[in-house]
């Protein structure tokens, strides 16, 4: 099941971030656990928003690794 951690980094508008994957093989499949650090001036607007903005785009993550890990096509692709 490698690889076991994924990581991914982005820098603009006022704001650094850096997102984290830890993936864990499980009985049934893979647990999946993500880390988020967020710096900069525009990291505190971030806590203004409702936090189900972010569970929301962590599933559409979560649901895109495993189409892809599972060898699906992309939507609306040949």
């Amino acid at each position: 099941m490698p690889p076991r951690r994924l990581g991914w980094s982005g820098v603009g508008a006022g704001v650094q971030l850096y997102q984290a994957w830890l993936l864990t093989e499980v009985e049934n499949g893979t647990h999946v656990v993500t880390e988020n650090v967020v710096r900069g001036p525009a990291a505190k607007s971030l806590n203004a928003l409702p936090p189900v903005w972010a569970l929301r785009l962590n599933a559409l993550w979560i649901a895109q690794l495993k189409r892809l890990s599972e060898g699906a096509p992309e939507a609306g692709g040949a």
